[in-house]
């Protein structure tokens, strides 16, 4: 694989990360029981990334992304999978 980080995610059953963005509303919106306030978030021209939407306040927050590629467990296989089966 090209990118080591593509690699490190995919090959591994979970995945933690501390680096995560929301845009604060949609978080808001999305987790009603989470309290987050507003003077945690920031404008989006500090993310690492030029994709963000002007004017619009972001949070940082962990997260834990599990792997259900079946294929791990098979010495041999790198995590990769495409399509849906």
């Amino acid at each position: 694989m090209k990118i080591p980080l593509i690699k490190e995610i995919t090959s591994t059953k979970m995945h933690k990360t501390t680096e995560t963005y929301f845009p604060l509303k949609r978080f808001q919106k999305r987790y009603p029981n989470c309290a987050v306030e507003d003077s945690e978030a920031f404008d989006g021209s500090v993310l690492p990334f030029d994709d963000y939407k002007k004017g619009t306040k972001y949070i940082k927050y962990s997260m834990t992304w599990y792997n259900s590629n079946r294929l791990l467990t098979v010495p041999g296989f790198s995590g990769i999978k495409t399509g849906i089966t």
